[in-house]
């Protein structure tokens, strides 16, 4: 079947972080030069390049021109701002920290803690096809009450860069470094009212949604290559999950985490929500991997099984923020594993929690094989299960997803997306 250079790009199934045209070959060629730009019934960007055989620089224009298409799209004629996080907040709590859900895109943010004060910038950033600005919809704020009106954003900590000039150049182009100190940050504040304020039970910790006489082990079963995560109460799964995650960098092996964050400021992404930190005891505990939220992901508009496969992160595991059943509970998912795993007993106090319950992460490319070179659980061994009852319940467990989640945008036939079944991944194409 022929299909034009656009329709090879619609349906070749490339797509990179944030949803955006990823670096590198195409199938059919480096695409430079002149640029265009479609909109799929689904809502997602398509961008197409008209020509090839350049180098990598030369696609910068063109990627320009594209990025600029999509912010006047976005800004003029369907504005995210009506897209709107709902609920209602919990009461404001003063002296303490507080903590919010940016209900819309391109919230405004101020230099000082009134209407006229000047703003701060929060520009698009240049590798998203989302119109995904700095301080996103869906990212977390921890904040200072000022009043009933206004709150100041609070730093995870002292090396914090959020909201700096180094870290605003790492993404950006476009932004107003006037106002800005490059070593002394100032103080920034956000309107209460354009924050879905969270309370204590978005942070309680969730022992169990089994029901269970005594304690059982809780473990995590991500299988890398399909791009699942799977929740374990003793014998039982009790969520199974799609992520984003990258077949190069995620972490393999038995890990653990032992400290969370509800919101974490990472490099160029402040406020991730429902941050869990991973370790192994050696040097993982240096290089900053965490199974955390993704906004920025637009998982309930655009996210489908497809793409999972298609996108990637920079090694960490995203999770969903999209309501399902568990349970007695009927949780966003990023919230619910964010409770699971520890909670966060003292938001008000701490900017950081260390966990005291260990729950391990079993992190492999292919469990049929690989989870017997792992000791069981001490549940498993009081009720004489082994590690290959477990992967029978495992392989039942359906995916816990919204049913457009299943759906194939790509493929008109209904034909399997990928060869998924592939012990160690190696049909998939998605590293970076």
């Amino acid at each position: 079947v022929y299909r034009s250079p656009i329709e090879k790009v619609l349906y070749g199934g490339y797509i990179g972080k944030d949803g955006t045209l990823p670096v590198g070959d195409l199938e059919i060629g480096r695409v430079i030069n002149d640029a265009g730009i479609i909109r799929a019934e689904d809502g997602q960007y398509v961008v197409s390049f008209m020509s090839a055989g350049e180098i990598e620089q030369s696609t910068e224009p063109a990627l320009f021109a594209v990025i600029e298409s999509i912010r006047v799209y976005q800004d003029y004629l369907h504005p995210r701002q009506e897209i709107v996080l709902g609920g209602d907040s919990y009461r404001i709590v003063p002296n303490q920290y507080n903590h919010g859900l940016v209900r819309y895109s391109l919230v405004p943010l101020f230099t000082e803690p009134r209407a006229d004060a000047p703003f701060v910038d929060n520009p698009v950033r240049r590798s998203s096809t989302f119109g995904t600005p700095y301080l996103m919809q869906g990212a977390m704020v921890r904040f200072w009450p000022i009043d009933d009106h206004w709150g100041r954003i609070i730093w995870d900590d002292d090396e914090d860069d959020v909201f700096t000039y180094s870290d605003w150049t790492f993404g950006f182009e476009d932004a107003n470094w006037n106002q800005w100190n490059v070593f002394t940050r100032q103080d920034i504040y956000v309107r209460i009212d354009d924050l879905l304020l969270l309370g204590p039970r978005h942070t309680f910790p969730i022992d169990y949604v089994t029901d269970v006489a005594n304690p059982v082990d809780k473990f995590i079963i991500m299988y890398v290559p399909r791009r699942q995560l799977t929740l374990f109460e003793g014998n039982v799964p009790i969520l199974k999950t799609p992520i984003v995650l990258n077949m190069d960098a995620t972490p393999r092996g038995r890990l653990y985490v032992n400290r969370v964050l509800m919101a974490r400021n990472m490099p160029n992404y402040p406020g991730v929500p429902y941050t869990n930190f991973l370790h192994d005891g050696n040097e993982l505990n240096q290089e900053g991997f965490a199974i955390h939220g993704a906004p920025w992901h637009l998982w309930n508009e655009t996210v489908t099984e497809w793409e999972t496969i298609r996108r990637y992160s920079h090694g960490c595991i995203n999770i969903p923020n999209w309501t399902v059943p568990i349970g007695n509970y009927e949780l966003p998912v990023d919230e619910f594993i964010f409770r699971w795993i520890s909670g966060f007993p003292r938001p008000g106090q701490d900017r950081v929690h260390f966990t005291t319950d260990t729950v391990r992460i079993l992190s492999m490319n292919n469990p049929y094989s690989e989870v017997f070179d792992y000791s069981i659980f001490d549940t498993m061994r009081f009720t004489n299960t082994n590690w290959g009852d477990i992967l029978r319940v495992w392989e039942e467990k359906p995916l816990d997803a919204p049913e457009r989640f299943f759906i194939n945008p790509y493929n008109r036939d209904n034909a399997a997306l990928l060869s998924l079944d592939a012990p160690t991944g190696q049909n998939d194409q998605t590293e970076s």
